[in-house]
């Protein structure tokens, strides 16, 4: 087997929380693990906060507000980065803009690159377009990848291009519990509080919920995470009169998640763009059905009827929670399902994919060269 020198590239890394920084971080330290060598590349200032993982924290000029890099000052930088590390492999996460910069610098030099959009592209289709128009991002011989079939689906769209499915993971004997462990009264959901996440409907879902189901059953409705709209999701509880049922926790580490959703029955996921769900992956692993909009990504996690129900209006989501509360058979066998056939999303499995689109990218790329060198006068 290859071993590989990787970089990842995006705009953003731990410290800054949020999904995209965790997969990175933990893809890094898999690949390590693997035996290959990989380094971070980001703009997030910072000093290393990874041990094991190297980390390139880019000093560029930054778009207001956004703290994106700027497109022209990084790729000089990035140009200059990837000549002096000699990588063999650059993979770009996000379509943000030190992404496409970091693909467009790997083109340039000739390196193999990869890139995997870690997000709902609705409503972005005609921006992604109009980018091709003047920069044929969707023509250079990146490998396109998705961490869903739905994103990949979109991407497809939008590029008329083979998209790869490469799924986000988790390690689930980490996150499996012992079965049957006691649950509590406990409706659970967890995620960054902003527009795209829907906490708020989670909330108002309540009132419905409580109208279809007995008392001795009124659950705890628990919201874990932070964000900027956190305040105003809490003044709809209070505005619907369920701030009594409701507990905000905040900001809490996996192993504090885990340990909370070892003790809930149901977990929810509201998202109206999500592209993957890892939070609903690591309720699964935890045993606990889910309740989930669709469509979005979640559907490559969630098999409607099997490990929880998938929603698209508040009153079926009132509806479904309340048939798992009643319904202890229902639930227990949801619960069941829910651990079962895990592995395909663990580190293992997705490292196996992706060093297997690393090899096709490096194939591919070494055809393009080829074609090239035919193309020249002898």
């Amino acid at each position: 087997m290859r071993r590989y020198r990787v970089a990842l590239v995006t705009d953003f890394f731990l410290p800054k929380i949020g999904g995209v920084e965790h997969h990175m971080h933990d893809l890094a330290r898999e690949l390590n693990r693997h035996g290959h060598e990989t380094d971070v590349v980001c703009v997030t200032p910072g000093d290393q906060v990874t041990p094991g993982i190297r980390e390139h924290r880019i000093a560029v000029p930054l778009y207001p507000f956004f703290d994106r890099a700027r497109g022209l000052p990084a790729v000089e930088v990035l140009e200059e980065l990837f000549r002096k590390e000699k990588y063999d492999i650059i993979h770009t996460l996000g379509v943000s803009t030190l992404g496409p910069a970091g693909n467009f610098v790997a083109r340039k030099l000739g390196i193999p690159s990869l890139l995997t959009v870690h997000t709902a592209l609705k409503g972005r289709e005609l921006p992604l377009k109009a980018l091709n128009w003047v920069l044929p991002w969707a023509q250079w011989p990146t490998i396109l990848t998705a961490v869903s079939s739905h994103v990949a689906g979109q991407l497809e769209r939008i590029t008329k291009r083979e998209v790869f499915v490469l799924h986000n993971a988790i390690n689930p004997e980490v996150w499996r519990v012992v079965p049957n462990t006691p649950r509590e009264l406990r409706i659970t959901t967890v995620g960054r509080f902003d527009p795209n996440k829907c906490q708020r409907d989670f909330i108002r879902a309540i009132p419905g919920i409580l109208a279809r189901i007995p008392n001795h059953l009124v659950p705890k409705f628990t919201l874990i995470g932070d964000g900027p709209t956190r305040k105003r999701v809490e003044r709809e509880a209070r505005r619907l009169g369920v701030e009594k049922y409701t507990e905000f926790l905040g900001f809490r580490t996996r192993e504090e998640i885990r340990e909370i959703l070892s003790r809930s029955m149901v977990f929810v996921l509201p998202s109206i763009r999500e592209s993957f769900a890892i939070a609903a992956l690591e309720a699964r692993a935890v045993g606990v059905p889910v309740v989930a909009r669709a469509p979005n990504g979640v559907v490559d996690i969630i098999e409607h009827g099997r490990h929880g129900f998938l929603f698209q209006t508040l009153e079926e989501l009132s509806e479904q929670v309340a048939e798992l509360l009643n319904n202890d058979p229902l639930r227990q066998k949801m619960s069941d399902n829910a651990r079962q056939g895990l592995d395909w999303f663990s580190w293992e499995q997705t490292i196996a994919r992706t060093l297997d689109l690393y090899d096709l990218a490096t194939r591919r790329n070494q055809e393009a060269k080829s074609a090239a060198d035919s193309q020249l006068p002898s």
